[in-house]
């Protein structure tokens, strides 16, 4: 099932902080429509961030990168609003685990996704 492999961590467990957005890089950067953009966008201004953004920091230190996982709308937004800095969840995963995130996410927010995870059996659970 979807998320098995990433159990509900207690808040006490997870890293939250302000990361600089040009210190995050995208890894499988992916496009979208141009009015889910905008109404994103809209959103972000009138109400600002409702759910940061999720970055790797597993080779911040020798590259001084966070590697984006989830939240490149958001992260974009940002950049073109001429904010400098986002909030964020900060990990640190391997990458099999990071990939294995990144797939699921975009998979689940798209339209495809929807009738793929009705499928149990898409993603394996162990």
């Amino acid at each position: 099932m979807l998320g098995d492999d990433n159990p509900i961590r207690p808040m006490g467990d997870r890293h939250f902080k302000f990361i600089p957005v040009d210190a995050i890089i995208v890894p499988n950067p992916r496009t979208r429509c141009e009015e889910q953009f905008k109404e994103i966008k809209r959103s972000i201004n009138e109400v600002g961030l409702q759910k940061p953004i999720m970055v790797n920091e597993r080779n911040f230190k020798s590259t001084g990168k966070y590697e984006l996982i989830y939240g490149q709308g958001r992260w974009e937004i940002h950049k073109t609003l001429g904010a400098k800095s986002i909030w964020a969840e900060v990990v640190n995963e391997d990458e099999g685990k990071d990939t294995t995130k990144f797939l699921k996410r975009h998979i689940a927010v798209s339209r495809l996704g929807t009738a793929l995870l009705s499928s149990a059996s898409f993603f394996p659970t162990n």
